[in-house]
């Protein structure tokens, strides 16, 4: 429903806010969740379009739409998958949480930082076992303290993993292990070859 003029338009959305908590508002039209998940799923579509459509369905929480909002991380536009990684965040499972894992390993810097701290409020930080290591490395993006604290908790058995780092292409990647080993170095765990002080 689409009022002519934008002072009767705000008036009329609270109303319909009320009468239909659960049913998002789009370019002025209230839509179901079948037609939102079309909606962001159709390349043909444009991507502005299928953003907010995500964007509908993330504020919807349901978790019905999890599916779809898996698909639309591989929208060929980023506005769309960090939307869609924005949603996930909000209503995640299991499965959500498995692809936002894979998508830590993006070539986008900013996709790799939002899916981290998404798969944070999902599954928490991972325990400090050398195990985890690989995936407490990827999730440094998010910028969250605990991730270093899990890190550092692990011990001299982290540093091969964060020497084998430092010889990395990446750059975001040599960064976060030079950080860390710098982080064990004043911690007081010596690190073969560094100087006893920095």
């Amino acid at each position: 429903m689409e009022c002519p003029d934008r002072e009767r338009q705000d008036l009329v959305r609270p109303a319909l806010k009320r009468l239909v908590p659960k049913r998002p508002v789009l370019e002025g039209f209230i839509l179901e969740r079948s037609a939102l998940e079309r909606m962001a799923l159709d390349r043909s579509l444009d991507h502005r379009i299928r953003y907010r459509a995500v964007r509908a369905l993330g504020q919807l929480k349901d978790p019905l739409s999890e599916e779809v909002l898996i698909r639309a991380l591989d929208d060929d536009y980023p506005i769309v998958r960090h939307m869609a990684v924005s949603a996930l965040a909000g209503m995640g499972t299991d499965s959500a949480a498995s692809k936002l894992e894979e998508m830590l390993g993006s070539k986008s810097n900013c996709l790799k930082s939002m899916a981290a701290r998404a798969l944070i409020e999902i599954a928490g930080v991972p325990d400090s076992r050398l195990e985890n290591l690989e995936l407490l490395f990827k999730l440094l993006s998010s910028g969250d303290e605990r991730v270093e604290k899990a890190i550092l908790q692990i011990g001299d058995e982290a540093i091969p993993f964060l020497l084998s780092r430092l010889d990395l292409g990446s750059t975001i990647v040599r960064q976060h292990a030079e950080e860390q080993s710098i982080i064990f170095h004043l911690d007081g765990i010596h690190f073969p070859g560094w100087p006893a002080t920095i």
